[in-house]
């Protein structure tokens, strides 16, 4: 494998920075597919659509010459591809070895991308200056492939005083230590906190050790230790994290959302905070915080307590109630002393309390101390739940949790409705930008999705290639009205590379007929197919007669064959029905029940399937 050319014409520059600033979603959409193949039924279908994915970045990454991405991607090409046309179906030590090529595809991934927004020519080693104190044979050295890798610089010392001679000369980004060294760390310590006092200097120290004693990581944090990792190490994360505390200016910022009535104030915390290099919007009209919070997607809320219109507890409350806003930390600020009202702003939802006037040292230490602590959480489990991570949008069963709930709530009268979009002549765009680039588009297009919801509506991931929106108005008129923008905010909308993008867009209202969401979401789909039969770009309703027809009722034959074809392919749906039990008080009985979906994809309860027979 020849690597291409170094010399690169501007038109390349520019394809290549499209595919690097793509990777991240690229990479989640693979991870999507890995975590359906892995978790479940091996399906060869989803197996093809993972290789061609895997096959596209190898393809890129070689004619881009990013050789370390490169490096990593065709190690799985090469293993995947023996799997591809076959019957065979790998066992556990496959796809623990699958498992392992995709996390070390996504950390070269990861250092790519890093490195194309540091403007550093991959695989530019010294970029990150790392000292490792300890045995170079023992704990550090199932590290030093893993930091090599990423691009850093690694030196030994045995001793802390040779380290701190060095360190006088140039100082590194980051400390690695054994715990076997923590009796001499004293001088080490004491010099670190130094730096960070006269210099601002922050010289992170990662402590390495083969124990999980408590009294030892009580003695590493005393010795200033920022992070504490216990072998057997997954090298390539551990790593990973390493680096990224070397570099934190590659971090995103941090992003503050002050929510203060008083311009005054507002200006005043936000000064602080931006002073100390974050990112900050002032929100002085209460009533606009949710619109604000899902634009501006802040690590933080800074809250004051007394507003008029609505107060920071009422505010709390409402924006907690939002799940996609449960996560972020809130702060209240206020002059209130009474310690009870205090306890009684926290019971809502609040993570902490500033008391006015504000102290810029108290503030600041508390705000990065919260967004540090939410980001760790974040890093360790994950995407939120409920998410879709190529997307960022609910995923399809919570989506169809809120329908259900919907339907049954008696006590909603506001006119609701399911929408289902698709972009148009996806074959045709995929052979153009590839699945790839269609992976990255559809992440685009959720936005300009997202850009229409309001408060009380919820967009998701229904599959691969369409998405769903749960919308209530106050009139049928309203809801196809938001159809028609969402489907202009997709055509308007400025796609990378150019491309011209439209969408077809299915429409099926709820009302006192609907019994099941997937037939809900089945008639909408319907909809969305026929408005693509008509030349895409338009909005059809399910049951309109300019636009689609009703499905017919199951008819019995087809009844007979719906519950043959259930056996034969196990795809019943079970239903869970709790009982009284009269013999045994105070025990959960439950009477299982099968259903089978009709055509119009709603369950065929025991009344039809009789009326059939």
């Amino acid at each position: 494998m020849a690597p291409p050319p170094d010399d690169m014409s501007s038109d390349q520059a520019k394809e290549k920075d499209v595919f690097v600033r793509q990777l991240p979603k690229r990479i989640a959409a693979i991870e999507d597919i890995w975590a359906k193949l892995s978790g479940g039924a091996w399906d060869h279908h989803q197996l093809e659509a993972l290789y061609e994915r895997i096959r596209e970045i190898s393809e890129n990454s070689r004619a881009f010459s990013l050789f370390q991405l490169n490096e990593s991607v065709f190690s799985l090409e090469v293993y995947l591809s023996s799997f591809i046309g076959s019957e065979v179906n790998p066992g556990m030590a496959q796809i623990d070895a699958i498992t392992g090529l995709l996390r070390a595809l996504k950390t070269a991934a990861n250092v790519t991308t890093s490195e194309s927004d540091a403007l550093t020519p991959a695989g530019n080693p010294g970029t990150v200056s790392v000292f490792m104190l300890g045995d170079e044979d023992g704990l550090l050295g199932e590290l030093a492939a893993a930091l090599h890798d990423l691009g850093c610089e690694l030196h030994y010392f045995a001793e802390t005083e040779a380290l701190l001679k060095q360190m006088a000369v140039q100082p590194p980004k980051v400390i690695v230590a054994d715990t076997a060294q923590l009796p001499e760390m004293p001088p080490l310590s004491a010099e670190l906190v130094r730096l960070q006092s006269h210099t601002a200097t922050k010289i992170p120290m990662i402590f390495i050790s083969s124990s999980t004693a408590l009294q030892l990581r009580v003695d590493a944090i005393r010795a200033g230790g920022d992070g504490y990792f216990v072998a057997p190490l997954d090298s390539a994360s551990v790593a990973t994290q390493i680096r990224e505390m070397a570099l934190p200016d590659q971090q995103a910022p941090f992003s503050v959302l002050v929510v203060e009535d008083d311009p005054t104030q507002a200006d005043f915390a936000a000064s602080i905070l931006r002073k100390a290099g974050m990112q900050v919007l002032q929100v002085t009209e209460p009533v606009k915080v949710i619109k604000s919070l899902r634009e501006f997607r802040p690590d933080l809320i800074l809250m004051d307590i007394y507003m008029p219109e609505v107060n920071g507890i009422e505010l709390t409350t409402i924006i907690r109630d939002h799940k996609e806003f449960v996560t972020i930390p809130i702060v209240f600020v206020s002059g209130e002393q009474n310690t009870d009202k205090q306890l009684d702003a926290l019971s809502v939802g609040g993570d902490d309390f500033i008391a006015k006037p504000i102290r810029p040292r108290h503030l600041l230490g508390i705000v990065e101390t919260k967004i540090r602590r939410a980001r760790q959480l974040l890093s360790a489990t994950g995407q939120p739940p409920k998410h879709d991570r190529v997307t960022g949008l609910f995923s399809r069963q919570h989506f169809l949790d809120h329908i259900a709930k919907l339907i049954d709530d008696d006590t909603v009268s506001t006119p609701a409705a399911v929408i289902l979009v698709q972009p148009d002549k996806l074959p045709a765009l995929q052979d153009k930008i590839g699945v790839g680039g269609v992976d990255h588009l559809l992440s685009e297009l959720s936005q300009a999705i997202a850009d229409q919801a309001q408060d009380l509506d919820l967009a998701a991931r229904i599959d691969e290639h369409s998405f769903g929106v749960l919308l209530r108005r106050r009139t049928n008129d309203a809801l196809v009205n938001v159809a028609e923008q969402i489907l202009n905010q997709i055509s308007g909308h400025s796609f990378a590379e150019g491309i011209e993008v439209t969408g077809s867009i299915g429409l099926c209202f709820i009302d006192g007929h609907s019994e099941d969401a997937n037939g809900i979401v089945s008639r909408a789909q319907k909809a969305r197919e026929q408005a693509a039969a008509h030349g895409g770009n338009r909005v059809h309703t399910h049951g309109a007669e300019a636009d689609s027809e009703e499905i017919p009722a199951t008819p019995d034959g087809a009844l007979a064959h719906r519950l043959r074809t259930a056996l034969r392919e196990d795809s019943f749906i079970i239903q869970y029905q709790p009982m009284l039990d009269l013999q045994t008080r105070g025990s959960e009985t439950y009477e299982i029940v099968l259903r089978v979906q009709n055509a119009q994809g709603d369950r065929i309860v025991d009344r039809q399937l009789k009326d059939a027979t």
